[in-house]
């Protein structure tokens, strides 16, 4: 079982699996399942710090009314997706936070 009273001693056994040159397809899933876990609740506090500051914003509305006329129209109608560019903005609008995080989850 995976008892820690310290949460310290859970880190380092995290670690003793990442550089274990032998570990178990599960030791290795668990590993997955940890990143999985924090990238989630990282996500869903960018998400809920930066949709406050900037849904709605005048210089967000004007940057994706701008990236709708020059390149998202095309690609939503290619994937399928009928919007209106109202529709767009507000999807893309309600997306952008999450994209934040992606960025910051590829630079870590």
């Amino acid at each position: 079982t995976f008892v820690f009273s310290n949460p310290l001693d859970a880190v380092e056994h995290l670690k003793r699996i990442v550089f274990d040159g032998n570990a178990t397809a599960l030791q290795l899933f668990i590993i997955v399942l940890v990143f999985a876990i924090l990238w989630y609740i990282i996500f869903a506090i960018v998400k809920a710090i930066i949709r406050p500051l900037v849904h709605n914003k005048p210089w967000l509305r004007q940057a994706l009314e701008r990236d709708y006329e020059r390149s998202s129209k095309k690609m939503f109608k290619e994937i399928g997706l009928e919007f209106t560019k109202e529709e767009a903005i507000e999807y893309t609008m309600n997306d952008w936070p999450k994209m934040q995080a992606i960025y910051l989850q590829h630079l870590a």
